[in-house]
C-alpha cells in the first residue's frame, strides 16, 4: 500500500473500463471470502518490520501510537468471533453505514469517551509488543476462516446492541481494515500489502453511503461535480 503522501492511492488507479466492472468486481467475491483475504492483507502487513521499529512513536491519527492502530486495526478479525459466539438477535437489521452512523454518531474523534475508551483500549493492547499482536492476528484469522467455512448468514449482535446480518456486519470490518491500512502505510512512510480492489471497492461504496446519510444527496453532488457550489467537505466518518 502507498504512503497517503503519494498522489495515488492503493487499488484507485485501476482503470475500469465501465461502472458494471467496478460493480461486478465487489459482487464477485462474497464478503466471507473478501473479509479473509484483506485480513491475510492485514496480516502480512502487520509481520512488516518498520511497524515493530516505530511501534511506539505516534502515528497518523491522533491519539495513536503506530502499535496502537496496528492493534486496533487487528481487532477487526477478532469482533468477528466475538459476536458469532453470541446466540441470534430478533432485532430488524441495520446496513454496514448505519452501523458506522450509529456508533460514531457526532462524537468528537479526539475528547469523546468513546474514543477514549477505544485509544485506551488499543494501547492496552499494543503494550504486549507487535509480534504478540502479529501471533494473535494470525491465529484469529485461522478461527475466522474455519467459523466461517461453517456458518450460515445470520444475524449477530454488534457494537451498541445493533443487529446486523453476518456479510452486512463483515462490510463493517473491510472497511476498517482498509482503511487503517492506509492509516498504517502513511504513519511509517513505506509501502505496505494493498487491499484486494473489491474491497477497496465495497468500502468506497460504503463510505459514500455514510456521507450521502450525512450530508444529503444534493450536497454529495455539488461536493463531487461543482466544486464552486459545494459548500460541505464530503465527510463519512
Amino acid at each position: 500500500m502507498l504512503p497517503r503522501s503519494d498522489t495515488r492511492s492503493a487499488g484507485y488507479d485501476r482503470d475500469p473500463s465501465s461502472v458494471e466492472e467496478v460493480i461486478g468486481s465487489v459482487e464477485a467475491v462474497s464478503n466471507g471470502d473478501l473479509c479473509l483475504e484483506t485480513a491475510q492483507t492485514l496480516v502480512e502487513a502487520l509481520s512488516n518490520p518498520i511497524i515493530a521499529q516505530r511501534w511506539e512513536e505516534p502515528c497518523a491519527l491522533e491519539g495513536y501510537t503506530v502499535g496502537g492502530l496496528a492493534a486496533h486495526t487487528a481487532r477487526s478479525i477478532r469482533t468477528v468471533l466475538i459476536y458469532l459466539d453470541g446466540p441470534e438477535p430478533a432485532g430488524t437489521p441495520i446496513s454496514a453505514a448505519q452501523y458506522f452512523l450509529n456508533g460514531l454518531r457526532d462524537e468528537d474523534p479526539i475528547d469523546s469517551e468513546l474514543h477514549l475508551g477505544i485509544r485506551r483500549r488499543a494501547a492496552d493492547a499494543a503494550a504486549n509488543g507487535s509480534e504478540e499482536i502479529l501471533r494473535t492476528a494470525t491465529a484469529d484469522l485461522s478461527s475466522l476462516t474455519e467459523r466461517l467455512r461453517t456458518t450460515a448468514d445470520r444475524t449477530v449482535e454488534v457494537f451498541g446492541g445493533a443487529t446486523m446480518v453476518l456479510s452486512e456486519y463483515l462490510i463493517t470490518r473491510l472497511v476498517e481494515m482498509v482503511v487503517h491500512l492506509d492509516d498504517l502505510a502513511h504513519s511509517i512512510g513505506s509501502d505496505l500489502p494493498e487491499p484486494p480492489g473489491a474491497a477497496i471497492d465495497l468500502t468506497l461504496a460504503t463510505l459514500f453511503e455514510m456521507a450521502v446519510a450525512r450530508h444529503g444527496p444534493a450536497a454529495m453532488l455539488r461536493a463531487l461535480s461543482r466544486e464552486e457550489r459545494s459548500t460541505v467537505f464530503p465527510r463519512a466518518f
